[in-house]
């Protein structure tokens, strides 16, 4: 897979625009759903780097892609705005400002995620899976 569908890219899109998550609950939540539409990807954590500043940050990587999901970089960079990337993004392209350190599994924390947030993201998630299954068939 060298590309990533438009239907997941806006999902994840409307989740940002509607929930109130940082990177890291942000990436727990996604990764829920992207495990259950079958989708290869791993959260990455580690660093991000801008103008001699870094913090720490996740994001989701899709596995076998050049591709990587991130919808919460601008939130530490506010001053650097399209400098920072934001959205799914080739990585090569920002590769300097992403320090890699070690990938998480989605556990415990994304089912309570997924719970608290249940109202807010599943009509998102199912017209996403109604989409992608109508594309299979």
């Amino acid at each position: 897979m060298q590309s990533i569908d438009q239907h997941i890219i806006k999902m994840l899109e409307d989740m940002r625009e509607r929930l109130a998550l940082q990177c890291d609950g942000f990436c727990q939540l996604a990764s829920h759903y992207l495990t259950e539409m079958g989708i290869d990807h791993e959260i990455a954590g580690g660093y991000m780097l801008f103008n001699q500043q870094h913090i720490q940050h996740f994001w989701i990587e899709f596995t076998d892609t050049p591709f990587i999901a991130d919808y919460c970089a601008r939130m530490w960079f506010p001053t650097l705005g399209e400098a920072v990337p934001h959205g799914v993004f080739k990585i090569a392209d920002y590769r300097e400002n992403y320090i890699f350190e070690k990938y998480a599994k989605s556990g415990e924390l994304s089912k309570l995620l997924v719970s608290i947030h249940e109202s807010d993201t599943k009509e998102l998630w199912e017209n996403s899976l109604k989409q992608l299954s109508k594309q299979t068939h």
